[in-house]
């Protein structure tokens, strides 16, 4: 059985565009298996965004994700609309 969970992380990054720390909003989340949650962590801390030296020191947004989650969470797919 496959269930679509959704899964968003909170993210700071820097002027830089450099992702300085990913975590799970639960509260906005349907999932916090680990076997999800830490590769899109991984992923969302390697992320890059635009360079702006005049914007705030860091700035805080979300990244929202909907997935297809299996049985055994043996990793997941992004849905096809």
């Amino acid at each position: 059985m496959r269930d679509l969970v959704r899964l968003v992380l909170t993210i700071e990054v820097d002027q830089n565009g450099i992702v300085q720390k990913a975590q799970i909003a639960e509260r906005e989340s349907t999932v916090t298996d680990p076997c999800l949650v830490e590769p899109a962590v991984n992923t969302a801390l390697l992320s890059r965004f635009n360079p702006d030296a005049s914007s705030p020191r860091i700035q805080l947004g979300m990244l929202i994700t909907n997935l297809w989650r299996n049985e055994r969470c043996k990793g997941a797919k992004v849905p096809r609309y």
